[in-house]
Formats: C-alpha cells, sequence, structure tokens
C-alpha cells in the first residue's frame, strides 16, 4: 500500500524551501560554531544561545534565498522536463514565502543584535541574494561574480552573526570564512554544471555557461581539492588553539564532515550528471 501523499499546502511549501537541504546549512553552521569555541573564550550558555539563533536563521534565509532564486528564473526552468513550478499560482506562492522568509530571518537578527555589525552582515546577505538572482544586475549572469556573490551569500553570514556577537578572532574568523567560501564555490560550480543543459536552452549564461563544460570540471576538482586542504588547516588551528580532548574531538569532526561533503557533493553531482547522460 502507498503512503499516502501529503496536501499541496504542506508538500509545497517544503519542496518550495528546500527542507531536504537544510541537513547541510545546519551542520555547517554547528561545526563552526565548535570551531569558533575552540578559538576564543565564550560564555557557555549564552553562546550556545547565539548558536541556536544563528542556526534558525541560517536555515530560514537560505530558503528565502532558494525561493527568490527560484521565482527569478521560472521562465528559464519551464525548458527543465520536470519544471520546479506546476502552475502560476505556485510561483507566486513561492514569492510570498521568499519575502516572509527574509522578513523572519531580519527580525529575528533585529531582535539579538546588540550592535551594528550583525545587522550589517544581515542585510548584506540579503542585498547579495537578491543581487544574484533579480534583474538589472543578476549577478548570476555576470561570470565568476555570480559563483563568488552566492557562494558567500549562502555560507558566510550566519557564521559571522556569531562571530560579531561574541569576542572576536580574526585569525579563526579567515580561516573558518576560506574554508566554508571554498565549500561554497564548490556546490556552486556543482550547481551549474547540472544545469548547464538547461541553461543552455533557456539562454542562462553562468560562469560555467561562458567558460565550458571541461573548464567548469576542472575548476570543481581544484575546488574541492581546495576544501580538504582548508579543511586540514582548520584542523590544525584547532589542535594548536585547544590542545585538549575536546579540541581533538572537534578537529577530528571537521575532517570527517569535510569528507563526508565531499562524497555526498559526488554523489549528488553524478547522480545529476548521470542522469543528463553527461
Amino acid at each position: 500500500m502507498k503512503p499516502q501523499a501529503r496536501p499541496w499546502f504542506l508538500s509545497f511549501p517544503l519542496r518550495a524551501l528546500r527542507a531536504a537541504d537544510w541537513y547541510v546549512q545546519i551542520l555547517l553552521h554547528l561545526v563552526c560554531a565548535a570551531v569558533y569555541a575552540t578559538a576564543v573564550r565564550v560564555q557557555v550558555f549564552p553562546y550556545l544561545r547565539m548558536v541556536g539563533w544563528t542556526t534558525v536563521i541560517a536555515v530560514i534565509a537560505i530558503a528565502g534565498g532558494y525561493l527568490l532564486n527560484n521565482v527569478a528564473d521560472h521562465q528559464g526552468d519551464a525548458y527543465k522536463a520536470r519544471p520546479f513550478f506546476r502552475s502560476r499560482h505556485e510561483v507566486f506562492g513561492a514569492a510570498l514565502l521568499s519575502v516572509a522568509s527574509f522578513a523572519l530571518a531580519l527580525s529575528i537578527v533585529h531582535l539579538l543584535a546588540k550592535g551594528p555589525w550583525m545587522l550589517v552582515v544581515a542585510w548584506s546577505q540579503l542585498g547579495l541574494g537578491v543581487a544574484y538572482s533579480v534583474p538589472p544586475i543578476r549577478l548570476k549572469e555576470r561570470g565568476i561574480l555570480g559563483v563568488i556573490s552566492a557562494a558567500a551569500a549562502q555560507r558566510l553570514p550566519n557564521f559571522l552573526m556569531l562571530a560579531v556577537s561574541v569576542p572576536f578572532d580574526t585569525a579563526a574568523v579567515l580561516i573558518v570564512s576560506a574554508w566554508l567560501l571554498v565549500l561554497g564555490l564548490a556546490f556552486i560550480v556543482d550547481h551549474q554544471l547540472i544545469d548547464l543543459v538547461n541553461d543552455e536552452r533557456s539562454g542562462t549564461r553562468t560562469w560555467v555557461r561562458s567558460v565550458g563544460r571541461q573548464r567548469g570540471l576542472r575548476a570543481r576538482r581544484w575546488l574541492y581539492g581546495a576544501f580538504i586542504v582548508a579543511s586540514g588547516a582548520l584542523a590544525v588551528l584547532v589542535a594548536y588553539r585547544c590542545s585538549t580532548l575536546a579540541g581533538a574531538a572537534v578537529a577530528i569532526t571537521v575532517l570527517a564532515v569535510a569528507l563526508a561533503l565531499v562524497r555526498a557533493g559526488e554523489r549528488h553531482f553524478d547522480r545529476h550528471t548521470g542522469a543528463q547522460g553527461i
């Protein structure tokens, strides 16, 4: 007996918000929070409270960003064999959900912020998300700027919100940010390679489409290699700053999560490009 399908008013928001992808954002944020706690002295309970809230913000903000990009791309998406949106009503509903997601995330930030920097980071994330997806700027079609802006908007802001809310450690922030950014770049290049056939049909000029599939494949190999190197640097930072059993556990976790993410990225890429026969 087949399980009963969810009603549309439940299935559509979960699909539109990409609930299945939230685990990556949550996992990355928790790992970064653990790493940063080994680098600076924090008050445990206030820090855990901020970690919890910034995790919530991370999920809401990235869901809103996905929605905004899907709405902006809905005409090109129609060229796919299975379009994301099935009707104009779903496009309109997704636009409303996107606005509501950003409004909720910003409201939480405004309630939590004890100074200007958390607000600056949050509004910068919103600005980058809009600039990436929406004309006339539409960084998505501005070559390498599109790749960098998408990776930065998706991966950096929520860790930076956490970092500016506790004692700030420049070296730790730079290394963790580099780790997140390299992974974000790899994921965006993967996404553009997977969507290359559809982008060619719809006329969407992403960075991968402009440089060609072979250069895109070389870039993704280089980026995943750089991510492994950055993961090693991050583990060394943790072991150096916190030479305890907890520090060793966090360092090992960083390496294990990095390898798991690379493997998951490879499986995701192979599944989608294999289905396209490329």
